[in-house]
């Protein structure tokens, strides 16, 4: 599931996603564009075609807790007839039940590469093309069926 204008750091996701299931050997993934001005409605309107899946992988973590409360409506379980990931790994996250597996982002590396690239702007130093790659991390939890056996990989989200 993504969003229909793309950031950067979106971008990433989307071609890490891509990147890993072409070598891990599966067929190229289809995208589901939700709307973000109403993606829940967007997405409750879809669970009958979401349902077709094994499994999702959702831009953002209220993304993916929202196509699972679309697939509960038209009557099918996370994650026992399709598995769902976020990214983002947000509070809620760890709370929703079934507890929502997700990317976690390294928030406080974020922003203290942030915080040092203001001070060097603020020091006169043209920052034109900088990009800071940072990896991020699979948080296993009970949207994933094989959670345990899930393979781990890093990809470096750009902010």
């Amino acid at each position: 599931i993504g969003a229909p204008q793309e950031s950067t750091s979106q971008r990433h996701r989307r071609e890490g996603f891509f990147h890993e299931a072409e070598r891990q050997g599966y067929a190229a993934p289809e995208i589901f564009l939700a709307d973000e001005a109403d993606e829940y409605r967007a997405l409750e309107a879809e669970g009958e075609h979401l349902s077709r899946y094994d499994g999702i992988f959702a831009w953002n973590d209220h993304a993916a807790v929202q196509a699972i409360r679309a697939l509960h409506q038209v009557g099918r379980s996370v994650p026992r007839d399709v598995m769902v990931i976020g990214f983002d790994d947000v509070h809620i996250a760890r709370l929703y039940i079934p507890s929502l597996t997700t990317i976690a982002q390294p928030i406080y590396e974020m922003g203290r590469a942030a915080a040092e690239l203001l001070m060097r702007q603020m020091n006169g130093e043209k920052l034109d093309n900088v990009t800071y790659l940072l990896g991020v991390e699979l948080i296993s939890r009970e949207t994933t069926a094989v959670s345990a056996n899930l393979r781990v990989f890093q990809h470096a989200d750009a902010f």
